[in-house]
């Protein structure tokens, strides 16, 4: 019995050797395996996906076959940009490049361009995904594929949509419609998504029969072929549309048409999951009949060398065999215990990465609310504060109030602080770019604080060196909260004494590229900082004892806020203290400037001469107090002023008088104030329109200006800086 297993196992081992001694591993199968891959990738199985894929590049590598790596590579980029980790998919998109121009195989570079700009837009870096694209359009063109011509020169039209260069979109947008080929396997979503852009831009510039025709061409298309999603969107559109030409009875046919679009869609989405349904078992039906794994075991084997000496060779084989099916069957039973161990794992953490942001989403929507329901009755506290100050109160009464708006301005401040650590906390700190001048930003930073200063009696002095350009470029309103933060900490441990701020070029001089680097530094005679809390006072919420915080209002925020804010600018804050001898806070940070501007007047306009007489104001405010707040804080400088609260009855009336200046409040009942601006801009695009809000203008003002407002202020604020900014807009 012992002799015929012998010889059974010698030949099941030659067949298996035969087996494995074949050359290659057909182009089709391994295509198959790159395919299957994709597939496996999209239900979410990216574990499986991966493996393949690199078996895919190790056979590439193995026979040396540049296009194929480059192929494989460019897969697998796809496959970590579709897991959200662009790093790792730029990293083999670049492998990706490198091998198809070894190949030279230049049609499938288009396709590694296209890929780089996905990541790029996705980052909302439109500059270099811009590039890509127009590389990838540009080889497309030279090969005369216009096929693959079309992608690119759509995604170009798109970016150019975004960023509102609208004669740029629309030269790209026409080009896409003629290089599409409507009886190829071009999905038509790309021609419907190209006229209703068009359409969008025609109705932007106002020519709206143009926006209409084209709204009309896609959704002829799109019934065409039932692309209900997109007729959705048309119907939508047209309705706004309609709206703005006053067309009511064709806004409704289109919100008609809506109705019926969503209920054929979901009907074509319930057909479209069956058919789904059956390509999927089909597809693993014949996926299970390849014999891909036999070829996979040929490839992976060399030629079998004769045997010198057969009963040698007999021996020899039989103990490999047995060893080799004993390593692979405990080899194989570890790795899907492992795998079973990484799949619950990879599961708890994305359960509890879910419940994290689930968290956090809470917590900000939270603070955001809060945020809104805080300003608004703190608006009304230092708002009547500031009315009776100004109607000549008793003196003790006069002392009364004072204190009473100083609570309110502590109690505006440590909403403030609270608010923003948690926003940084989220990790939210987005930099902007806009042109400012640092004397006015320094000037407005003095005007806020001077409540502060005249509390404790103390002396501002500030020093700007003339070398610094008049224009900067760069985020002025980080810049101003982190100056804020702590020249507000100097005035509060300060008392009667003094506060210095400079602001030095310390490269000026000798620049030699486009950029310059400020030093700031704000110093005071104050209480000072012991050495073994300096380390310390930059921690949430710290303060040096409980008995300072008694002393001295505040939550230990402000210090925390910079910290986060300039590491987020490129810089560090630096501290020099003793007990007793004052502090010394400064960095150091980078802008832009321009070389060349025309002088810029300071404006040394005092609040006090403002005078609005003869000027008319419409305040559009749901809040009775709210309203009654601002109409007299606006009738104390003799404007005249007209009171409405809601947006339909404000759009009425703008449309039969005329207004000086309309300040509109964002969160009302109806119609909200971005609503009620657009439609307002819709007959009016002169009166300048300032929106007064307590929405946290972090997350809120881009969407404000955006709307068609022409600024804006917050509740509750100074009253220098309100009287100011409607003069401003007077003028």
């Amino acid at each position: 019995m012992k002799k015929i297993t012998l010889v059974l196992l010698f030949f099941i081992g030659i067949g298996i050797c035969n087996a494995q001694s074949s050359n290659t591993i057909s182009r089709d199968s391994l295509e198959n395996l790159i395919s299957q891959s994709f597939i496996i990738s999209n239900k979410g199985e990216y574990t499986k996906a991966y493996e393949q894929l690199t078996f895919a590049l190790e056979y590439g590598k193995k026979i040396n076959n540049d296009s194929i790596i480059g192929d494989v590579y460019n897969c697998i980029g796809s496959l970590f940009s579709n897991m959200g980790d662009h790093d790792k998919a730029r990293e083999n998109y670049a492998l990706s490049k490198e091998a198809l121009l070894r190949a030279n195989y230049q049609s499938y570079l288009i396709f590694h361009y296209n890929n780089v700009a996905n990541i790029d837009t996705r980052e909302k870096d439109y500059i270099n995904a811009e590039k890509n694209l127009l590389e990838s359009r540009k080889l497309a063109l030279e090969l005369n594929d216009t096929y693959k011509a079309l992608w690119p020169t759509f995604n170009i039209g798109e970016i150019k949509y975004i960023l509102r260069d609208y004669a740029s979109a629309t030269f790209y947008l026409q080009e896409t419609i003629k290089l599409y080929q409507p009886n190829t396997e071009q999905q038509p979503d790309i021609i419907i998504k190209t006229y209703i852009y068009l359409a969008n831009i025609y109705a932007k510039i106002n020519e709206n029969e143009r926006a209409l025709e084209n709204f009309d061409i896609a959704k002829k298309i799109a019934l065409e072929h039932q692309s209900y999603p997109e007729l959705i969107k048309i119907e939508k559109q047209k309705a706004a549309l309609y709206d703005v030409l006053n067309q009511s009875d064709k806004a409704k046919e289109a919100m008609s048409n809506q109705i019926v679009y969503l209920e054929k869609n979901f009907e074509n989405q319930q057909e479209l999951l069956n058919e789904q349904n059956q390509l999927e078992r089909d597809l693993f039906e014949k996926e299970s009949s390849l014999t891909l794994t036999q070829e996979l075991n040929k490839s992976q084997e060399k030629s079998i060398q004769k045997i010198k000496y057969f009963s040698l060779a007999l021996l020899t084989l039989f103990f490999i065999t047995i060893s080799a099916v004993v390593l692979l069957y405990r080899s194989d039973k570890n790795r899907q215990k492992l795998n079973n161990r990484l799949k619950i794992k990879n599961k708890e953490l994305l359960d509890a990465k879910e419940k994290t942001e689930y968290a956090s989403q809470l917590k900000t929507n939270f603070f955001s609310t809060i945020s809104h329901e805080l300003r608004t009755p703190l608006y009304a506290v230092t708002g009547i504060t500031d009315i009776l100050i100004d109607e000549n109160p008793k003196k003790e009464q006069r002392h009364y109030l004072k204190a009473l708006k100083s609570s309110g301005e502590h109690l505006l401040s440590l909403i403030n602080n609270i608010l923003q650590i948690n926003k940084y906390d989220a990790n939210t700190i987005e930099l902007s770019v806009i042109d400012f001048n640092v004397l006015d930003v320094v000037n407005n930073i003095k005007n806020a604080l001077s409540y502060l200063k005249k509390e404790n009696n103390n002396s501002i002095h500030t020093y700007i060196d003339d070398a610094i350009p008049k224009k900067l470029k760069g985020d002025s309103i980080k810049l101003s909260q982190i100056i804020i933060n702590l020249l507000g900490n100097a005035l509060k441990f300060t008392e009667n004494g003094n506060i210095w701020l400079t602001v030095n070029c310390i490269d000026c001089k000798y620049k030699s590229d486009d950029y310059i680097t400020l030093e700031i530094c704000i110093k005071d005679d104050g209480i000072g900082i012991s050495k073994e809390m300096q380390s310390r006072i930059f921690e949430d919420f710290y303060q040096e004892s409980v008995q300072l915080n008694r002393n001295y209002e505040g939550a230990g925020l402000g210090l925390a806020i910079v910290k986060r804010l300039l590491h987020a600018m490129g810089s560090e804050i630096n501290v020099e203290s003793r007990p007793n001898e004052g502090a010394s806070f400064s960095f150091k940070i980078k802008f832009q400037y321009e070389k060349e501007i025309p002088e810029i007047q300071e404006n040394v306009e005092d609040y006090e001469s403002v005078n609005l007489i003869d000027k008319t104001f419409l305040v559009v405010d749901d809040n009775n107090i709210n309203q009654m707040i601002t109409k007299r804080i606006l009738e104390t400088k003799n404007a005249n002023v007209v009171v409405i609260d809601n947006g339909f009855d404000a759009i009425d009336l703008l449309k039969k008088e005329h207004f000086d200046v309309i300040l509109m409040d964002i969160h009302m009942p109806k119609m909200s104030g971005y609503e009620a601006t657009e439609k307002i801009r819709g007959f009016n695009t002169t009166t300048p329109i300032i929106a007064l809000t307590a929405v946290d203008l972090g997350e809120n003002k881009e969407k404000i200006l955006s709307s068609g407002m022409n600024g804006v202020i917050s509740k509750p604020f100074q009253l220098d800086h309100f009287y100011l900014e409607l003069h401003r807009f007077i003028d």
